[in-house]
């Protein structure tokens, strides 16, 4: 790489080294070949986009299956979307629309990247939170890694090395009435045990929900298990599986 630079100033050469490594990194695509179709990721970017990818097929199948069930001019919300690989794989259905909601910057990066490398059109993403309320709050950091799980939201504690981004909330019941989105078919939601506050905040959106497909972690079924499934319940839901620690994903469906 010095050699590039042996003629230029220090300056030159420190942007010139730079930009061969964007390079490199940039054409460094993991090419995923589905049921639907291509699709590409970036996984020199991240470790977990690289593990994400290596382990497509293996992490989640019932995640796949649940978005090839989607139909033709269905619309999917994507809230927790990290580097977004199901929304990609959710854009290898034209016909549908995808919405994609990510509050960590750094992963909300590697999803428009994404989303750019494969010319996506049918999808749109934003980075933001979505809970109970509408508000300026922070995301804690704890893991300081695009693609990264274990945030919460809340503000560091004195004395912390975690890192907090400072970011906006909204209900999606807002979202919608506000902005005029249009109301999901299907619902995904991962968002590392706040998952009760996502959907105290679309009570009214959950009427016209199909299907939700939610991760629940295990701190949320040890306290939060039978307030979920009531709340659901009064919604019109049922759940596919008896809800346990042996799993992580949930459908519900109506």
């Amino acid at each position: 790489i010095n050699i590039f630079g042996v003629l230029q100033s220090k300056r030159q050469r420190q942007r010139t080294i730079s930009r061969l490594v964007e390079k490199l990194t940039k054409d460094d695509l993991a090419v995923i070949e589905t049921p639907l179709g291509v699709m590409k990721v970036n996984k020199s970017r991240s470790p977990h986009v690289a593990s994400a990818a290596y382990h497509f097929f293996k992490d989640e199948p019932e995640t796949l299956a649940w978005i090839e069930a989607m139909k033709p001019e269905d619309t999917f919300y994507d809230v927790g979307a990290a580097s977004g690989i199901y929304s990609l794989y959710a854009c290898l259905k034209p016909k549908i629309k995808v919405f994609s909601f990510e509050p960590n910057a750094l992963s909300f990066g590697l999803l428009i990247e994404n989303i750019k490398t494969n010319n996506f059109k049918n999808i749109r993403a934003y980075c933001l939170a979505l809970s109970d309320v509408n508000k300026p709050t922070y995301l804690a950091m704890e893991n300081f890694s695009a693609g990264a799980g274990g945030n919460s939201l809340r503000q560091v504690d004195v004395g912390s090395n975690d890192f907090q981004q400072p970011i906006l909330t909204y209900t999606l019941d807002h979202l919608i009435s506000e902005f005029d989105f249009p109301k999901p078919n299907h619902v995904k939601i991962d968002v590392d045990g706040l998952e009760p506050l996502v959907l105290k905040g679309a009570a009214s959106t959950m009427r016209n929900v199909e299907t939700l497909l939610i991760e629940i972690e295990k701190e949320v079924l040890s306290s939060h298990k039978k307030e979920l499934v009531n709340f659901l319940k009064l919604l019109n839901f049922h759940c596919e599986d008896e809800i346990n620690d042996k799993k992580r994903n949930y459908i519900f469906r109506k």
